[in-house]
């Protein structure tokens, strides 16, 4: 595993949290 497949991982990671972030946003501002 090289830094490569380390920033990679950090950027996927990065996507999830924004993306469940986002979903939480918009379920509690539909509440």
């Amino acid at each position: 595993m090289g830094p490569n497949v380390f920033s990679e991982g950090i950027g996927g990671l990065r996507m999830v949290l924004i993306g469940f972030a986002t979903g939480l946003l918009l379920n509690y501002h539909r509440i």
